[in-house]
């Protein structure tokens, strides 16, 4: 009796102390009964109820792994998704920062090609007008004339040219590269 009381101490210090009494009671009440039955209680012995016990075990285990699971897929879910936003921002602002400098690098190339167009349309008008001035110096109608349609061709031809390099510039600024 005295290593019971050692052995189940740490219980009664543990509970108030209107309840010891009562608790001291049911404590010698299963010992006694665990020691009627020998060392394992009797519904251990019974194979239908060990193999329920088990079975609540297991359901309980794969509820909790289900849990479990799901928590890890939503947890996932929720950093691919904040993934995702930001790779979509920086794709944004990076894209508008790219645009920016491409619009600005069209638009001083688009001044170069029109100064040094200019250019050299003032000179072509240049040197054509002094051969026309010097169509009244031939003697001949017929090399005045083929001359003068010889000039007036290459005016439409370089003009046409002129013209059709600025139209290839637009189309390199307009043409996309897919993805």
């Amino acid at each position: 009796m005295m290593s019971e009381n050692i052995k189940h101490s740490s219980l009664t210090q543990s509970l108030p102390l209107d309840t010891s009494p009562v608790g001291k009671n049911h404590e010698q009440l299963t010992i006694r009964a665990i020691e009627r039955h020998g060392d394992a209680p009797s519904f251990l012995m019974d194979r239908q109820r060990r193999k329920l016990v088990q079975g609540n075990v297991l359901v309980e285990l794969r509820q909790g792994f289900e849990y479990r699971q799901q928590a890890l897929r939503m947890a996932l879910e929720t950093r691919l998704q904040a993934m995702e936003e930001h790779c979509n921002h920086v794709l944004v602002t990076g894209k508008a920062q790219y645009r920016r400098e491409r619009n600005s690098f069209f638009a001083r190339q688009l001044m170069e090609l029109q100064e040094q167009m200019s250019g050299l349309a003032d000179r072509f008008n240049l040197e054509v007008d002094q051969r026309l001035q010097k169509l009244d110096s031939y003697h001949s109608d017929h090399l005045k004339q083929r001359e003068q349609e010889r000039l007036e061709k290459s005016i439409d031809d370089f003009m046409d040219t002129l013209d059709a390099l600025m139209d290839d510039f637009k189309n390199i600024f307009y043409s996309h590269v897919g993805r």
